[in-house]
């Protein structure tokens, strides 16, 4: 496209009828349609075959479709456009379009400019234009109805919307794209038929010779990489349905590369197939207690069990007392796809003073305590992330024995399965209607750890990972990735990595914590039977560091906020040197190295045990692993770390954070209360006959 006069880009300082049978037996079906034996990856498709145009035919402007043309050339690997055109002669613009029409995927490919010589871009002062079209559809003509990834001498990755509508989010001076989270302002465009529309990109990364386009499509929303760097994305892809005189959403259509009047090649256009995401459900209702439901809810009864075909219910047992509350604590789940939903809960007892707190899949912390006095009601928000093994460019992780049935394969824990589980405690826990609905504007914070970190199937273990829900906001969903017995080589070796990366949208966060099993280098690693602590050991100032340095910069390329975290301090430490105090300065050295966002856990959870004096063994439940109490102030740090560090992410803090001093830590031991959870915990039980996975012996 034609540039028009572009703002300079300014760096930020940084969401039941009768038929919800047949839903929820839909959602439950499609949360478990992936097979066991996937391949690890899809196989790329190569679009140009480095010798010949097969698969591609020409379009060119006023002329349509031809059978003949001279405008793409194949040779030497790439494809050459004009390449017997004279010097100072203008072309006409054409493109070379896929006879193929392709819709989730992963689409790259290289380019660069040759020689200045076509009028007008023949001046020294003329930009050199192209670009890829992608959900081509429509008629032949240039430029057809598509979506675009210009291609522009020295600013190439802005998003032309060609007689479609698109949504990004804005910088709300400059107009540059800029993610939710660091205050872009969401933007539709395209609300005519016909018509172009442009989102400016954020920085172009274009470079001198070769250059990396990656254009990713799911669904209706794309992402663009320029060289490895997000700096554009689009949402709700729509095109005009002339029968309907509708918008329709747009998830498919041929792909397009532009000659635009000026000398480029294109080389190595390939394509991954992706997993299609799963179609998101119709915000689901609930009502628990006497009293005709509204339209659209279901009224659920107090002896109502989970079962598949129904997609819902409670869970391992139903409350033991009334329909809109109960003497003891109750699990409620619902099946669901992956992704980010956002629940709202109204709770109290008609006849009862209630006091709820509410934990979500694996036993984190999304409410505390939550009173109301008899016949009076409390409406509260989160968003919760669900998420199951697989991987949307083939295979899965490789989950353990703590987190799947090595013998069925199927998962025993909360944190893989197809369901969003919460579970009600405290003195008297109060529920009376719940709603759930896909959340996809959240921003996601991705935690990588190991078992001082993870979700703890069961009490009294507990983990920072399932307490930090607890301080967000509805706009923030936390998906703690963190597994016992972990490392930053076990982290990807098993995939678990693979998944976060396949997951990240730009703008999203991810905090990650390594060292107390990095720093073994011997001994067995019980969580994958028949492996050794030998194998993932990594010195803390090479392989612990080099390791560091990789995830940061795979989380930046994905558009991802990386903060390293340096690992927890243990039992009776109060001053450095800790027992890991090599790895945490490691940590804290790569982040500044970096000059990426840095948590100084370790050095924090010594002022606490210092500051706890007597009391601090009341955070652990051994030498390592922390206890609810430990972990409530573990979290805490990990939150006053985020405002330290002036992340924009701190926004998103709730009011009733205030402020935290490791040094004089708030709760006190005998101030803190937190219910026991419901029977089951955070795990499933096993099916009849199926062998108990060992018990983890490493942290």
């Amino acid at each position: 496209m034609t540039p028009s006069s572009r703002p300079p880009f300014t760096a930020l300082p940084w969401r039941l009828s009768p038929s919800i049978l047949g839903i929820a037996c839909v959602l439950a079906a499609a949360a478990h349609s992936a097979p066991a034996d996937a391949p690890a990856e899809r196989t790329p498709i190569q679009l140009f075959n480095g010798k010949n145009l097969d698969g591609w035919y020409v379009a060119i402007q006023g002329k349509g479709r031809v059978a003949e043309q001279n405008i793409f050339r194949a040779a030497d690997g790439a494809i050459q456009t004009y390449p017997d055109a004279a010097g100072g002669s203008p072309q006409p613009f054409a493109g070379l379009i896929t006879e193929a029409e392709y819709g989730d995927y992963r689409l790259t490919l290289e380019y660069k400019w040759g020689v200045r010589k076509f009028a007008p871009r023949a001046f020294p002062d003329s930009v050199r234009d192209a670009g890829v079209c992608y959900d081509v559809h429509g008629a032949d003509v240039i430029w057809p109805s598509s979506l675009e990834c210009q291609i522009e001498e020295g600013d190439t990755g802005d998003v032309w919307a060609i007689n479609t509508r698109a949504t990004s989010t804005v910088h709300p001076e400059n107009l540059n794209f800029v993610t939710l989270a660091d205050g872009g302002v969401p933007t539709t465009r395209g609300f005519k038929p016909k018509g172009f529309q442009r989102f400016l990109r954020s920085y172009s990364y274009e470079t001198p010779g070769w250059n990396q386009v990656e254009v990713t499509v799911r669904g209706d929303t794309a992402t663009y990489r320029i060289n490895g760097h997000v700096n554009n994305r689009v949402t709700g892809l729509k095109t005009w349905d002339a029968a309907t005189a509708s918008w329709k959403p747009l998830t498919r259509g041929k792909i397009l590369l532009q000659a635009e009047g000026s000398e480029i090649f294109y080389r190595n256009v390939s394509l991954v197939p992706l997993e299609p995401l799963p179609t998101a459900p119709a915000p689901l209702k609930f009502q628990f207690g006497a009293g005709a439901p509204a339209p659209g809810t279901i009224a659920v009864a107090p002896t109502t069990l989970y079962s598949k075909e129904a997609g819902y219910g409670f869970e391992p047992a139903p409350p033991q007392s009334g329909p809109a509350a109960a003497a003891k604590p109750f699990s409620f789940s619902v099946a669901v796809p992956e992704g980010n939903y956002r629940v709202t809960l109204t709770l109290g007892d008609p006849g009862a003073e209630t006091t709820t707190t509410v934990k979500a899949e694996t036993r984190r912390l999304v409410l505390e305590r939550i009173h109301t006095a008899a016949g009076k009601f409390e409406t509260r928000t989160f968003t919760v992330n669900v998420r199951g093994p697989k991987i949307s460019t083939g295979g899965e992780v490789n989950l353990d024995s703590r987190e799947m049935n090595l013998a069925t394969r199927e998962p025993i824990s909360r944190s893989w399965d197809d369901k969003l589980t919460l579970a009600f405690s405290d003195t008297h826990p109060g529920l009376a209607s719940l709603e759930i609905e896909k959340a996809d504007d959240a921003i996601t914070v991705f935690i990588l750890g190991d078992s001082t970190v993870t979700d703890q199937p069961g009490g009294p273990g507990n983990s920072w990972g399932q307490m930090a829900p607890r301080w967000f906001k509805p706009q923030v969903a936390v998906a703690n990735h963190a597994e016992s017995g972990e490392t930053l080589k076990g982290f990807l070796k098993e995939r678990r990595w693979d998944k976060v990366l396949d997951s990240i949208n730009p703008g999203d966060y991810v905090l990650i914590e390594f060292g107390t099993n990095d720093s073994k280098n011997s001994g067995p690693q019980n969580i994958y039977p028949n492996q050794d602590f030998s194998e993932t050991y990594a010195p803390a100032d090479t392989t612990y560091k080099e390791l560091l340095r990789r995830f940061v910069a795979d989380a930046q390329q994905k558009g991802a906020v990386p903060v390293i975290v340096s690992p927890s301090a243990r039992r009776g430490e109060v001053a450095n040197p800790s027992s890991l105090g090599n790895y945490a300065a490691a940590a804290m050295a790569v982040a500044k190295e970096l000059g990426v966002a840095s948590i100084d856990l370790n050095t924090m959870g010594l002022e606490i045990n210092a500051a706890l004096g007597a009391d601090a063994p009341q955070q652990f439940g051994d030498r390592t692993h922390h206890v609810t109490y430990g972990s409530y102030l573990q979290a805490k740090c990990i939150v006053e770390g985020i405002k330290e560090a002036r992340l924009p992410l701190a926004k998103y803090i709730v009011d009733d954070f205030g402020n935290f001093d490791p040094r004089h830590p708030d709760p006190l031991p005998a101030n803190f209360t937190l219910p026991a959870d419901p029977g089951g915990g955070g795990r499933r039980r096993p099916p009849e006959g199926a062998p108990a996975p060992p018990k983890p012996a490493n942290p």
